[in-house]
């Protein structure tokens, strides 16, 4: 059998294994098109492209529409302020009806002094609120009664994105046109474009010491604040938006959802379960992740792996032991190998060669019940290219998977 036919071969296998592993399944609003969310507090707000705001207080089983007073109906962006005398300011980004702002968790809304302006984006450092629309950038410090313009040098308008870094030190902002940053509050901008290959940015996320931006050509790294970027791949689609979970990074585009781990070049599609591919918001609440298309998805973060190392996924608790294929898969010089312990048992995971000869023991341990992965390394191993093997004990549990390394 041909290379080439085994690849497909394997990458069929992966696809399956993981769609098994990961089914997504709706959740309501199946007639609209769910451009943003927010959680806030045990909350999550849902903002249509057409039908206003949409609230849940049950994790997406049941959907309220409590948006009196909201006059522009297209919503792009939500965010939420810790009110101090209690609760919270939500604020609401709208297609050419401004900014509007409730202090009653959704129930009313009134429209700030930002108005008559398409805002697609919204971001918040301290106590000043960022809007980025098609005309700039505005700043409000006192919620939302008076607006002031900022985008001096800026040279594009239209702000898709905006992240401020969890300092609060450093404000970012995706354009049709580039990245440009500002260390003042948004008194000054500079372009920070260096690497990034393509200019037309649609989303922006910061986590830890790393900046990641969606693009129409996928996705970009920086680790310097944006100094210099990076390509992570992807570079087929139009990534929309970004959600986080330990090493996983999920991004939503117009082909679906598809994670990494590590901030690698490998990405895996999730997309077993949705209806419509085009992916325009992703949101994080307790162990589910929520993915905003037409209607909303749900995908419970227990049916998927973190691979760092031998770590168990938050309360993750599996229903049969499970071995799942390696990925990537052909690799070099290292692949990640995920598996499930249904009940506290004895673990083993060997690596064997086509002679049956042992390679390297990955796990030899008592394990408790959890989802956990663990990290295969050849580099280090003077190998040759070829199929080999790798077997989990466990129990009564026992089964063996092919993997290739590919020099």
């Amino acid at each position: 059998m041909s290379k080439k036919n085994i690849l497909c071969i394997i990458l069929v296998i992966i696809l399956c294994n993981f769609s098994l592993f990961a089914q997504w399944k709706s959740v309501g609003l199946s007639s609209q098109y769910v451009w943003t969310f927010a959680v806030i507090d045990s909350n999550i707000f849902a903002g249509s492209g057409g039908g206003g705001i949409f609230l849940s207080t049950d994790n997406g089983t049941t959907w309220e529409h409590p948006d009196t007073g909201l006059t522009s109906l297209g919503i792009s962006s939500l965010i939420g302020l810790p009110n101090p005398a209690g609760g919270n300011y939500i604020f609401a980004g709208t297609y050419g009806g401004g900014v509007f702002l409730s202090t009653n968790n959704g129930v009313t809304w009134s429209q700030t002094s930002l108005d008559s302006q398409y805002v697609w984006s919204l971001a918040i450092s301290g106590s000043n609120i960022f809007a980025g629309t098609n005309k700039g950038i505005f700043l409000s410090s006192n919620i939302g009664l008076n607006w002031t313009q900022i985008n001096s040098g800026l040279t594009n308008f239209v702000i898709n994105a905006l992240v401020v870094s969890p300092n609060g030190t450093n404000i970012f902002a995706g354009t049709a046109n580039g990245i440009f940053l500002s260390k003042d509050n948004g008194t000054n901008w500079v372009s920070i474009d260096s690497g990034l290959t393509n200019n037309y940015v649609w989303s922006l996320f910061v986590s830890d010491s790393n900046l990641f931006a969606g693009t129409e050509k996928g996705v970009f790294i920086s680790t310097n604040n944006g100094e210099n970027w990076k390509q992570l791949g992807l570079d087929t689609q139009y990534v929309w938006s970004f959600a986080k979970v330990d090493s996983i990074l999920f991004v939503g585009t117009n082909g679906g959802v598809f994670a990494s781990t590590n901030n690698s070049f490998n990405w895996i599609p999730l997309n077993s379960g949705l209806t419509n591919p085009d992916v325009t918001s992703l949101a994080i609440k307790d162990t589910n992740i929520f993915a905003g298309s037409l209607g909303v998805y749900v995908l419970s973060l227990n049916n998927v792996f973190t691979p760092t190392g031998v770590k168990p996924i938050r309360n993750s608790y599996p229903k049969e032991f499970f071995l799942a294929q390696n990925y990537p898969n052909p690799f070099n010089p290292s692949t990640t190998i995920n598996f499930a312990v249904q009940k506290e048992s004895f673990v083993s995971i060997k690596v064997y060669d086509a002679l049956g000869r042992k390679i390297s023991t990955l796990v030899n341990e008592e394990k408790p019940v959890g989802n956990y992965s663990v990290q295969l390394e050849f580099g280090n191993k003077q190998l040759a290219s070829g199929v080999y093997f790798y077997r989990m004990q466990a129990g009564n549990f026992a089964e063996t998977k092919k993997l290739v390394f590919m020099k």
